[in-house]
């Protein structure tokens, strides 16, 4: 009767050993499933921003294209507007003695 315990125990034991390997084995098998949908969600998340980032890129490229014409424009007034103050700056520094700039058909001039 011993021996029958004897075995019955170490087979119990076994069996618990078997069991909580098999368990672990699972646990193990689900985290690596979760950590392959977690990594397949960030794939597609790097995949969804990297989409962005090309349309954003597109339309940059499309502003620029036409809003270009409008910025040369642009800085082409002021740089007009800049050489007009200048040139006040200029007959003020002088001390005014030579007239006062007036514009004309939309340039600066000096009138005497």
């Amino acid at each position: 009767m011993s021996d029958r315990l004897a075995w019955k125990s170490t087979g119990d034991e076994s069996l618990t050993l078997f069991l909580r390997k098999e368990i672990a084995e699972q646990s193990i098998d689900e985290e690596m499933g979760a950590m392959i949908l977690m990594e397949a969600d960030d794939g597609k998340r790097i995949a969804d921003l990297q989409q962005q980032v090309a349309e954003l890129t597109q339309q940059l490229h499309q502003l620029t294209e036409n809003q270009a014409p409008q910025v040369r424009k642009m800085l082409l007034s002021v740089n007009e507007q800049l050489a007009k103050i200048r040139k006040v700056q200029n007959w003020l520094r002088r001390g005014g003695s030579k007239g006062s700039p007036t514009k004309i058909s939309g340039k600066s001039r000096e009138s005497n």
